[in-house]
């Protein structure tokens, strides 16, 4: 299962990259560990407290920051990305 998962990541990623430019991919994979902290607080997984909304609250201003004027993005890449 996780081969047939790690496959589609694979995939997905060569589409995202066909139809974005490198940098916003770059910007968008660092979102990653937002959408992990977010989640497992969410199933449960990590307790929330002040240190976690901070790190979450930064990582999600960096990425913002870091794509604010990013005009030239193809909707399908970031579906594929995310």
């Amino acid at each position: 299962m996780i081969g047939v998962l790690a496959g589609i990541d694979i995939a997905l990623s060569n589409v995202a990259l066909s139809a974005m430019p490198v940098h916003y991919l770059t910007i968008a994979k660092s979102s990653s560990a937002l959408w992990v902290m977010l989640f497992s607080t969410l199933l449960g997984i990590l307790r929330p407290s002040c240190a976690v909304a901070a790190a979450v609250l930064l990582v999600a201003v960096g990425v913002g920051a870091a794509s604010a004027g990013e005009t030239d993005v193809d909707p399908l890449g970031c579906v594929s990305r995310a």
